[in-house]
């Protein structure tokens, strides 16, 4: 018998370390390559390379559930996979989307607070609801059409609270943060977050599609796109930044050398990256009870709690551990006054459009037909989208896929 109560802690202990200490990293300083002084560990293809190792190590999970399934009362996840070596290698192309989404969500990280970055992670609804009426036919109830012009609408407040609170910050003088970047880069920063989320709901999409005919375990779709990223961004593009021109140490894009000299030189950042690492991991290990006995109420509940969960640890982060942070300067997020206020308010409303746009699905669920899907059960990332489809509904409407529950990976 489950503790959900433990597993309700535990989910939302996990997803919020891994929201807090991927911000947390960059704000950490140290030397790094000893021919170079202090530097920031602003290593946004590092990370990448964390969260791939995270998103591969779903297979050891994966492997351990069925052990455990065969063994107890629950039937045994499928060994052999429609499609054989071709769905595996079909997975290549959505893995390629969830590499640019990320990296251009870390990068978007670098200029933005962690807090608006996990809030304009939303926008991924009105994505995915995009792409899936272009691409897939999907239609949409006015209650769905409803909360997605809500969650539109709390991201334009959460946009100007950004932009109100770097003008404030810009203008107060002998008061700034150092932790707050310039309007124009917290604008740039924000396009990139809202980019990376449109590029991963054309990933959600495609891994739908890929997936339609096969019956993989999403624990072994997110296993198979982490294999992939994890041997193009070590063996292909991290030595590829090493060497062209940017901003890194030395004039690079990114130095390697230096990031892993970094992590070898401060304990600190050694424990935020492996706290980072474990967070990825626990996701995949959480996620499938989560989908089982929690439901999708919880699944729209708990992206607003981290949100909620990492603002308030970025507070008392700042002002916890003062001006000198971890020992180079400050780390976490200031209250920058009336910005905040108004993206505490833009939050509400956000909170509530998601919850407006779960209860549409649930409308579209009941109305359903049998053995139409509303929301396909497909992509192993479809937690993002709040969809309705708890594993007992999705065996009751007949899906072709037998992959009983989704995952998040981030």
């Amino acid at each position: 018998m489950v503790n959900k109560a433990a597993l309700v802690v535990s989910f939302l202990l996990v997803i919020t370390i891994g929201g807090v200490t991927n911000k947390l990293s960059y704000q950490i300083k140290d030397v790094g390559s000893p021919e170079y002084g202090p530097h920031l560990f602003k290593k946004p293809w590092f990370l990448e390379f964390l969260m791939f190792i995270g998103m591969t190590l779903s297979w050891p999970v994966f492997w351990a559930m069925n052990a455990c399934s065969k063994g107890g009362d629950e039937p045994a996840m499928a060994e052999s996979e429609k499609g054989g070596y071709k769905t595996y290698l079909y997975i290549f192309i959505p893995a390629m989307g969830d590499l640019v989404g990320s990296i251009l969500s870390f990068t978007g990280l670098l200029y933005i607070g962690n807090s608006t970055a996990q809030m304009l992670g939303s926008s991924i609804i009105i994505m995915v609801a995009f792409n899936s009426y272009v691409f897939l036919g999907r239609r949409f109830n006015a209650i769905q059409y409803a909360g997605m012009a809500t969650v539109m609408g709390s991201l334009v407040i959460i946009g100007y609270a950004t932009n109100l609170a770097a003008n404030d910050d810009m203008k107060s003088s002998g008061q700034k943060s150092g932790v707050t970047a310039s309007p124009s880069d917290q604008l740039f920063g924000m396009s990139l977050c809202v980019l990376a989320r449109f590029v991963n709901s054309i990933q959600y999409v495609l891994e739908e599609k890929v997936m339609g005919d096969s019956n993989l375990h999403p624990l072994q779709v997110v296993g198979t796109e982490g294999a992939y990223g994890l041997v193009l961004t070590a063996a292909v593009i991290m030595p590829i930044l090493a060497v062209i021109p940017g901003h890194d140490v030395g004039g690079v894009y990114e130095d390697t050398i230096d990031s892993f000299r970094m992590v070898a030189h401060n304990k600190t950042l050694d424990w935020v990256l492996f706290m980072y690492l474990l967070g990825l991991w626990g996701l995949n290990a959480l996620g499938m009870m989560v989908m089982k006995h929690l439901g999708s109420v919880f699944r729209c509940v708990s992206r607003n709690l981290q949100a909620c969960f990492v603002w308030l640890i970025d507070l008392g982060l700042f002002y916890g551990l003062g001006p000198n942070g971890f020992g180079y300067g400050p780390v976490g997020e200031p209250w920058s006054g009336r910005g905040s206020w108004l993206q505490l308010f833009g939050f509400v409303i956000m909170t509530a459009g998601v919850f407006v746009y779960s209860y549409g699905n649930e409308v579209a669920m009941k109305q359903a037909k049998p053995g139409v899907p509303v929301m396909s059960p497909h992509s192993p990332h479809l937690y993002d989208v709040c969809d309705i489809n708890d594993p007992e509904e999705m065996e009751r409407r007949s899906f072709r896929s037998n992959t009983s529950y989704m995952q998040l990976k981030e």
